[in-house]
């Protein structure tokens, strides 16, 4: 849940051994993100757009978080980076974070909850492939 007047939400960090190459990330939400809901009980999306951001401070990639439910039953939301090519040298901390959204007027009240965030990479040569999950 996303906690009232913070600016940053550290998720994840990532140390490789060796330089890798970030091929794509997707986001699954397993609720929201969510304004409320209406007399009926359908929920109404948040109009506001959250952001994923990927960065060692030197590489940076910031994936928005849709705000379109799966479906009219479901709370959750996916999102797709779509291909990637972000080469990360060894040894430097990769940091996965979700940015909120701008400020705006008048200000929006929004939920997210259960996150999780898959990030496919392979070596910078191509020689192996890994997964990296996070399930806050």
């Amino acid at each position: 849940m996303l906690i009232a007047n913070r600016t940053v939400y550290p998720l994840a960090v990532l140390t490789p051994a060796g330089p890798i190459v970030v091929q794509r990330l997707e986001a699954l939400s397993n609720n929201g993100p969510v304004k409320g809901r209406l007399l009926n009980g359908q929920l109404i999306p948040c109009p506001a757009q959250y952001t994923i951001e990927l960065s060692n401070g030197v590489t940076r990639q910031q994936i928005p978080i849709s705000n379109v439910f799966l479906n009219k039953e479901s709370s959750q939301t996916y999102a797709d980076s779509g291909p990637l090519a972000l080469l990360f040298a060894a040894e430097g901390r990769i940091t996965v974070t979700l940015l909120p959204p701008p400020k705006q007027y008048p200000p929006v009240n929004c939920s997210l909850e259960g996150l999780n965030i898959t990030i496919q990479y392979t070596t910078a040569d191509g020689s192996a492939a890994g997964t990296s999950a996070d399930n806050p």
